[in-house]
């Protein structure tokens, strides 16, 4: 006779000061850990590993929080394009203020002034966080500076990586409209693009630690979440 079979050790998170530690903990992925991500040290494996078990929305969530700011607002920027640009095909009349605002967060991207900052929020505002190209809008809003009104005596520190967090509701909400037949496809140009942003950075450790110094930045500004 054989004894009873031991059950399996969980895999231990990796430690927070590691690039995977870092990312795991800003993705929330500690849940998926063991059955995704464990035996790896390599974050362009678990994102593999999360598109193979078709949690597209968790490996997105992984490249928007390993990416500094203003590079992973152009990845939101170029998602919002391209389902503006179908939009437009489609209803070209009724388009003119998400076209707007999509003109505001490309100045900002390529000269991030508070000004431009300020007018990206208000023109999402007005159009609505609903639509991926408000969400890349508030992504810029929420990447430095005060948000509190223009001229407030005391300014207020967004809670640390809520940019991240709207880039990754921005790419994935461009992803979703449109034949559902070509979701699958969507998502993988979409997690191409930004696995390109990182090896344009020099790769996952380099791209980790830029994300890593903003966000210990924005944790250690007084006023910060």
């Amino acid at each position: 006779m054989t004894g009873p079979t031991a059950t399996p050790r969980p895999f231990p998170l990796p430690d927070a000061a590691t690039p995977m530690g870092f990312l795991i903990r800003r993705a929330a992925l500690q849940k998926l850990w063991h059955s995704v991500g464990a035996a790896t040290d390599d974050p362009a494996v678990l994102v593999e590993r999360l598109m193979a078990k078709e949690k597209p929305v968790d490996a997105v969530r992984c490249i928007a929080v390993c990416v500094p700011a203003r590079q992973a607002i152009w990845w939101a920027w170029v998602s919002a394009r391209h389902l503006v640009t179908a939009e437009v095909a489609a209803e070209p009349t009724e388009q003119d203020a998400r076209l707007h605002l999509l003109g505001v967060v490309e100045e900002w991207i390529t000269t991030p002034q508070d000004a431009k900052r300020r007018e990206a929020w208000d023109a999402a505002q007005i159009l609505g966080l609903d639509h991926p190209v408000a969400l890349s809008a508030a992504a810029v809003w929420f990447s430095g500076g005060s948000i509190a009104p223009l001229g407030a005596a005391i300014p207020v520190q967004a809670p640390a990586g809520m940019a991240a967090s709207f880039v990754a509701a921005a790419v994935c909400g461009a992803c979703l409209p449109g034949d559902h037949k070509l979701l699958p496809d969507r998502w993988r140009g979409s997690i191409a693009q930004g696995l390109e942003i990182i090896t344009r950075l020099g790769g996952w450790p380099v791209s980790i630690k830029y994300a890593r110094q903003e966000f210990e930045g924005e944790t250690a500004t007084p006023g910060a979440a």
